[in-house]
């Protein structure tokens, strides 16, 4: 979807009537992983050090 379509001034309230969830596709991986995903979070440790 474009960053200028319309979709994006209507209001949150409606937005989250008729678009009630978010969809995400994956692009490129830097962890280990499996296809189809089912966890956006997949492959990332739980104790990982991300302030580096």
């Amino acid at each position: 979807m474009p960053p200028d379509s319309a979709f994006f001034s209507w209001p949150n309230d409606l937005l989250a009537t008729v678009w009630p969830t978010e969809d995400y596709q994956l692009v490129e991986a830097r962890v280990p992983t499996d296809l189809p995903e089912s966890d956006l979070f997949a492959g990332i440790p739980e104790d990982e050090d991300t302030t580096a």
